[in-house]
This record gives structure tokens, C-alpha cells and sequence, in this order.
């Protein structure tokens, strides 16, 4: 889907997850459940290493969000929801806009994509550890 030629959202940090509208989780791979998330909102909000930002546009609508966690033992950010309105989504921009925002914090920023391709145009790379699971 290309991007709207007027398309300007904003990166806003938030406190408190339940202000992220449903829809942008549900539409986000993932291997967990969206219900989860709320039943936690409370865990989620009062721990220290969360990072939470809204993509709003100009009518203060939520567009999008981006969900991470400081790792104080290796010094990084892992991001585990960057998800954007269907409308907004194109070509990288508000990905690369969120690792812009998050490199503020601190210089090695880790996440899982299913789109590696997205990412490896801008130069990123992938990751030498694997994940896995049982």
C-alpha cells in the first residue's frame, strides 16, 4: 500500500498501554494473544524498562504504535510491537522513523520482523543469534 502524499504522523510517548487502540495489535504477527496484553496493562505500565510511543496524525487519532523494553544487561532496546494503520503503511518510513526514535535511547536496538527485506534496503542486518522455540 503507498503512503498518502499528506500523510504526517507523529511519534508520541505514552504511559499506559489501554490508550493503544485494539485493532493495531491484532493485526501484528505475533504469538501471543491481544486480550494478554490488556489482562497485563498494569504490569506493563509500571515496569520501568517499558518504552511505549503512538503514532498520531493531526486529528490526535492513534495511527500507530511502538512497544519496547530497555535491557540494561546488554545495554540495548528490543522492540516487541511496532504496528501502523493499514492506511499509513508504504514503504519504511514510520519503521525507520520508530529505530530514529529509539536510537535516542541507545545505540543497539533488536526486533522481530517477518519483512527482513524492509529493513535490509536501509542497510540494517540481520541478527548472527537465531531465535528459536519450543
Amino acid at each position: 500500500m503507498e503512503e498518502k502524499e499528506h500523510d504526517s504522523l507523529e511519534f508520541l510517548r505514552i504511559y499506559d498501554i489501554n490508550l493503544v487502540p485494539r485493532y493495531l495489535f491484532e493485526q501484528v504477527e505475533r504469538d501471543w494473544e491481544v486480550d494478554a496484553v490488556y489482562k497485563a496493562s498494569d504490569f506493563i505500565n509500571r515496569n520501568p524498562t517499558t518504552m511505549l510511543w503512538v503514532l498520531m496524525n493531526d486529528n490526535h487519532e492513534i495511527k500507530g504504535v511502538l512497544w519496547c523494553n530497555l535491557n540494561y544487561i546488554n545495554d540495548s532496546i528490543f522492540s516487541h510491537v511496532l504496528s501502523i494503520d493499514k492506511e499509513h503503511q508504504g514503504q519504511g518510513k514510520y519503521s525507520i522513523k520508530a529505530i530514529e526514535e529509539l536510537s535516542k535511547f541507545k545505540k543497539k536496538i533488536k526486533w522481530l520482523t517477518t519483512t527482513p527485506e524492509v529493513f535490509e534496503k536501509f542497510g540494517y542486518k540481520k541478527s548472527k543469534y537465531v531465535y528459536m522455540e519450543v
